[in-house]
């Protein structure tokens, strides 16, 4: 699984800011079952934290996530 986001705002001059997420999702036959999801992440671009949004930032990181 995996996905790609960019967004770019005009407090920023249009630079665009890119987000990948991807990774691997493990659950049992059943749909209702829980799922765990283990996914790479990175992030480059324009902070999207509100007040500091005018500073640049870039991240990599690794996120594991539960789905009830």
């Amino acid at each position: 699984m995996g996905g790609l986001d960019i967004k770019s705002w005009a407090e920023t001059g249009w630079t665009p800011a890119l987000s990948l997420k991807f990774g691997v999702r493990y659950s049992g036959p059943d749909p209702a079952e829980r799922q765990l999801s283990l996914l790479l992440e990175a992030y480059n671009g324009y902070s999207p934290n509100g007040q500091f949004y005018k500073f640049k930032t870039n991240y990599l990181g690794v996120g594991a996530y539960l789905g009830f």
